[in-house]
């Protein structure tokens, strides 16, 4: 595949690049502050001598410094704008070049995600600290993250699905700049979890003037009779009494709908930020050319009739800007006497609602879409050695795994293993000393058939497979609040598997240990009739178990059953793991030798 370095080199030249840029930014940006302090000075002087003898020259150096003043201010507005940018993009690779080396501090590892009742993401270290999540998770926004989460956890099985998937992973792989701009963009405006549901709230306020002739009428007609009259009086056609009777009844027309107009601005007003952090997201996406069908697709359900969703995007945003001016109540007197400004403002925002209402879901939904492939074509993008899967139809299950590793671990720490498992029906058998690896081998299989099925790549040479749901029962917890004992959670986790395996679907079943909480004539049988039952429903997957007397099954099961193990050794009286299986049955077992060793007894 791609050369190992590639990323690496790219982050670290990203970084040397940006530095540069970052340092000449706030080199403009300290000489853009020296000309305003100039300019400044020039206002202030200029005043204090026109105060002593107005002359032209001096009018004409105070009109040219307050420009200049002006025009840097802006200028100076702009310049801090690129430099953060730029310098939010210099963190995203230097936290890149971090997690090349194996430290994910700098990104979320869902903390609040951890589900211990979902099928199998609690048991494989889905999510929290130094999870899959956390080496994954690149999103910018809220409904990104729910949306990477999702695909994680709530898995496609549809082969056409995921083939579509995987080339829209790869291609937004190719694309590591766009990413960072993308995910630079959304980083810069930080989210609140009930941002979303504001906004929607705001959506959904019944509107009060669109969609009433007697306002389309009043908002322009009123408006228009008012100025006139204050330009007749002005001139003296008219008694200039009139107009301000007239701009008395705009002040009273906008102030009966005062408490509606504070409600609707209240909602949205504060999230002006986001609606334009939005808005910049799906300025990059429309910008951006897309050749795979999942892409172009999301890309193309932005669009609403044949305005540029940006465009529409940033009319709601002038017109949220525009109605905060009413938060200045000099500026709320003179434009709503003069202009009916909030009922205007109002008219024009509900209008905009009622067209793009509907669409702004599909907005956000294309946001949080890219946002959450960007994330898993990242992870593609960092381990150019890493299997992209294949994916094979069949009627009955099949998995091929060359040099399958945890995708957890490090180079330096990574031991592989193949794997090839067909048929329905069909479990391995696994039996291994303490700390041997039968757990990580379960975690391995389990995670790189959650990846495989997310479009993502998978920590191994080569891995080809048919897509299946997946259960798992490897680390059940007991509940006082539930009163449940540990014994009887995991009968549900096991009864819940059953039911599942009952549906006639296509299940991967993982199992470690299981039956351990009672005495172990009950959990031989228990765990010799579960695996039977397992046989009988079709059901594939792999059992770890430290009961040695279950292998036997393999001889009554010869076509469904195959025995491997994780032996130890032993060196200098120390043991050796090598956290490789081998065909057969466990011979050796370490409890009694560890406990000797760390002097228990």
């Amino acid at each position: 595949m791609e050369n190992k370095d590639r990323p690496i080199a790219f982050y670290q030249g990203r970084v040397e690049q940006l530095t540069e840029v970052v340092n000449k930014l706030e080199k403009k940006s300290r000489t853009i502050s020296f000309f305003r302090l100039l300019s400044g000075i020039g206002i202030i002087v200029s005043t204090y001598y026109l105060f002593k003898a107005p002359q032209p020259v001096l009018w004409a150096g105070l009109a040219v410094s307050l420009v200049i003043f002006l025009w840097l201010v802006k200028f100076s507005i702009r310049v801090k704008r690129e430099k953060r940018f730029n310098e939010k993009l210099l963190s995203i690779n230097e936290d890149e070049i971090k997690a090349l080396s194996g430290d994910y501090s700098a990104f979320d590892g869902g903390k609040d995600l951890l589900n211990p009742d979902h099928a199998f993401s609690y048991d494989l270290d889905m999510f929290g600290p130094e999870s899959i999540f956390q080496v994954i998770n690149r999103t910018c926004t809220l409904q990104g993250r729910e949306a990477l989460a999702d695909i994680l956890t709530r898995l496609n099985t549809d082969t056409k699905f995921i083939g579509r998937r995987q080339k829209a992973i790869a291609e937004l792989r190719s694309k590591s700049q766009w990413r960072q701009q993308y995910g630079a963009t959304g980083l810069l405006t930080e989210e609140s979890p009930d941002d979303k549901g504001q906004i929607e709230n705001w959506l959904a306020v019944e509107n009060k003037f669109y969609g009433s002739s007697f306002y389309k009428v009043i908002i322009t007609l009123l408006p228009a009779i008012t100025i006139l009259a204050w330009l007749a009086g002005a001139f003296g056609f008219i008694s200039t009494y009139v107009g301000a009777c007239l701009s008395f009844l705009q002040l009273v027309v906008s102030f009966a709908h005062i408490k509606y107009t504070n409600h609707r601005q209240g909602l949205i007003s504060k999230r002006i930020d986001i609606l334009r952090k939005y808005y910049q997201l799906i300025e990059a996406i429309e910008d951006e050319e897309f050749t795979s069908a999942e892409l172009a697709e999301v890309k193309q359900s932005i669009f609403h009739k044949e305005e540029k969703p940006s465009k529409s995007f940033a009319k709601i945003i002038n017109l949220v800007d525009l109605l905060d001016h009413r938060m200045n109540i000099v500026l709320t007197l003179v434009l709503n006497g003069l202009l009916l400004w909030d009922l205007n403002c109002m008219y024009r925002i509900e209008r905009w609602v009622n067209e793009f209402g509907p669409v702004f879901p599909r907005w956000i939904k294309a946001v949080a879409t890219f946002d959450a492939l960007s994330s898993l074509a990242g992870f593609m993008y960092n381990n150019p050695d890493y299997a992209i899967p294949e994916v094979t139809e069949r009627d009955d299950f099949f998995m091929h795994m060359e040099h399958g590793g945890h995708p957890l671990l490090s180079r330096e720490e990574l031991v592989t293993n193949d794997v090839i498992q067909e048929g329905d029906g069909n479990i391995f058998l696994i039996t291994g000393a303490n700390m041997a690896g039968k757990s990580t081998f379960l975690r391995t299989v389990g995670l790189n058939l959650v990846l495989a099925m997310a479009g993502t790549c998978v920590c191994a040479r080569r891995f080809a497979f048919t897509p299946v749901q997946l259960y798992t029962s490897m680390r059940t917890n007991d509940s006082l609040q539930k009163h449940t004992s540990f014994f009887f959670a995991e009968l549900k986790r096991l009864k819940f598997i059953v039911e599942q395996l009952k549906k006639d679907e296509k299940c991967y079943v993982l199992l470690d240990e299981i039956l351990k909480g009672t005495n172990s004539k009950d959990q031989h049988t228990g765990a010799r009739r579960l695996i039977e039952n397992m046989i009988r429903l079709e059901g594939v997957g792999m059992v770890a178990t430290h009961d040695i007397a279950l292998t036997s099954l393999e001889a009554e099961y010869p076509k469904n059953i195959k025995n491997i193990a994780f032996e130890i050794g032993m060196e200098n009286n120390q043991m050796v793991f090598d956290y490789r299986y081998k065909e057969g049955v466990c011979q050796n077992m370490n409890a009694t030798l560890l406990m000797e060793q760390m002097e228990i007894f």
